[in-house]
């Protein structure tokens, strides 16, 4: 059974693990009856409770006594449903669930204790919160990590630990900030923002921009960076820290790359000054996840890994996916060369299906018609979307790029039947929707769209929770279809929040847009999109700040 579009909950009751399985059902349909069926009665919310629990979950209701007044309380439905499943639990099977339990190489601090907490519950010991300590410890990926919590000794407490492994984490993930060559007009508008002026001379600034480009740099500069090769010796060190939290699509994936560099360092020790290629390839990988500028650093480590292996297609083809990343934003796309180097290497990796879609992505600004050849790749693609490589995210952006947003939504729902669970393809489906809401204008089709959109945009938000500032201001924007003052309290809640300095810029450029494409009002939009230039951060948000200033 399906409403507005969305599968209903179903409760698993030959799972292996049913309080688990329980808490799983609960928790999507309290997101049905906080979204979609909002507006309906208490009671009516339990009948659709009892229509979703199945027949065992019936069976097991014709056996309570009730009175009128409990039968149409969902409490009384979560706490005897709760009460029947927990004396079903395995004690044994959950506390070697529990113990089995590690966090894997590319999984997140945040994540792994998450689960931790979740399986100690059905455990039944006295002390669950020593018991996740310890496991903290014993579990962790990083040897660095587990040495600072072994050496508190009996000081240890789980908030110690959780706060150690954070602190750990964070300092691994944040990156240094690249000094690059700063746009004339950049620094134009950054004066004129700080030094107070009001208004900015544009056509001084696109002049000065001219008038400052020497002939020998006219002759030298590519028009765009596409391979740079790689300059001075390279180390385990030779990393940057900037926070990037909001510009990371996959952060979960990201996570403590230094610790697998580290263990690489070990296995292939350096012969002279250049590391081994292996070291080389997961730097580069692990920087393919931030922003432009790092994109273009791996791909000039891949480069240099290459000229030591030239065989490993592997590394070729993840080379012209960081190009095409780094350039995702250009409307003519990348260069014919460029576009050369990533058919050669699909040739090579013809079974790398996230490159085949790259590859028809640039083909199509190019001038191609690939529309019959990228449905076809996305049936392909589907049994495996639930990875973040999997290539659904350039399916559904290359329909973005054309505008077929509907065709997006098609192929993400077809994602979600397949792997209901994913939160990959759950965040590849809510931004498919978002696209719909927010960049067509066909309102007849928004409303009945809307409610799905809201209810994908919460469900990412409650599954990424320590990376969700951009999906709750994007919440934020579909409100303001409907409901603007709810819109406007969300926002002015963000705008409370303490936030580092380049998540505080993110939210700046996100308002000012909001305040002056819904409700009008350029003067208070120029007002902060001032103060995201005035945070001393180069990133897309302060040049898009700058670009809306001088218009």
């Amino acid at each position: 059974m399906e409403m507005y579009g969305i599968p209903a909950p179903r409760m698993d009751w030959d799972s292996a693990n049913l309080p688990e399985a329980w808490r799983r059902f609960k928790q999507q349909a309290e997101l049905m009856f906080s979204g979609p069926l909002r507006e309906k009665e208490e009671p009516d919310k339990c009948s659709y409770l009892l229509l979703w629990i199945g027949e065992k979950g019936r069976d097991v209701y014709d056996t309570w006594t009730l009175t009128a007044d409990e039968a149409q309380k969902l409490k009384t439905y979560y706490d005897k449903y709760a009460a029947y499943i927990t004396p079903k639990s395995n004690l044994i099977y959950a506390r070697y669930r529990f113990h089995e339990k590690v966090q894997a190489n590319d999984e997140s601090f945040e994540h792994s204790v998450t689960d931790l907490k979740l399986l100690v519950k059905d455990c039944g010991y006295p002390n669950s919160d020593e018991m996740v300590r310890d496991r903290i410890v014993f579990a962790t990926n990083s040897p660095r990590v587990r040495k600072k919590l072994l050496s508190q000794g009996a000081e240890l407490t789980l908030e110690k630990a959780i706060d150690i492994a954070r602190s750990h984490e964070l300092a691994q993930t944040q990156l240094k900030e690249m000094t690059t060559a700063k746009d004339f007009t950049k620094l134009d508008v950054v004066h004129a923002v700080n030094s107070g002026r009001a208004h900015i001379n544009t056509q001084k600034i696109k002049n000065k921009r001219t008038e400052n480009v020497t002939d020998a740099q006219a002759h030298t500069a590519p028009e765009k960076r596409v391979l740079l090769k790689p300059e001075g010796k390279y180390n385990t060190s030779h990393f940057v820290s900037t926070p990037l939290h909001h510009q990371r699509e996959e952060p979960e994936q990201s996570q403590e790359y230094l610790s697998r560099v580290e263990q690489l360092s070990r296995e292939h020790p350096t012969e002279g000054d250049l590391p081994r290629p292996e070291v080389l390839a997961e730097k580069a990988w692990s920087l393919m996840k931030f922003s432009r500028e790092l994109k273009l650093e791996a791909v000039e480590l891949f480069e240099a890994a290459l000229k030591q292996e030239p065989h490993r297609a592997e590394w070729r083809s993840s080379q012209v996916i960081g190009i095409a990343s780094a350039h995702k934003h250009d409307r003519d796309g990348v260069d014919q060369e460029v576009l050369k180097k990533m058919q050669e290497a699909h040739e090579n990796d013809p079974e790398n299906l996230y490159l085949s879609a790259v590859c028809l992505i640039q083909r199509q600004l190019h001038g191609e018609s690939v529309e019959e050849e990228m449905n076809d790749l996305a049936n392909r693609i589907i049994p495996t979307a639930n990875s973040s490589y999997s290539g659904i995210k350039p399916v559904i952006r290359f329909y973005r790029q054309i505008k077929q947003e509907n065709i997006a939504i098609f192929w993400a729902e077809a994602a979600l039947e397949r792997h209901p669970e994913s939160r990959y393809v759950i965040r590849c489906a809510a931004l498919c929707y978002k696209w719909r809401i927010l960049f067509t204008k066909d309102e007849a089709s928004q409303r009945r769209l809307l409610d799905k959109a809201m209810f994908l945009q919460k469900q990412v938000i409650q599954l990424y929770p320590h990376s969700a500032l951009v999906k709750e201001m994007d919440l934020a924007d579909l409100y303001s279809k409907s409901e603007i003052n709810r819109a406007e309290e969300m926002y002015k809640s963000l705008l409370q929040r303490n936030m580092e300095p380049s998540d505080k810029q993110v939210l700046y450029n996100r308002y000012a847009k909001y305040l002056l494409n819904t409700k009008q009002n350029q003067r208070k939009a120029i007002k902060y999109f001032k103060k995201a230039v005035r945070i001393d951060y180069d990133s897309f948000f302060r040049d898009n700040s700058i670009e809306n200033l001088c218009n």
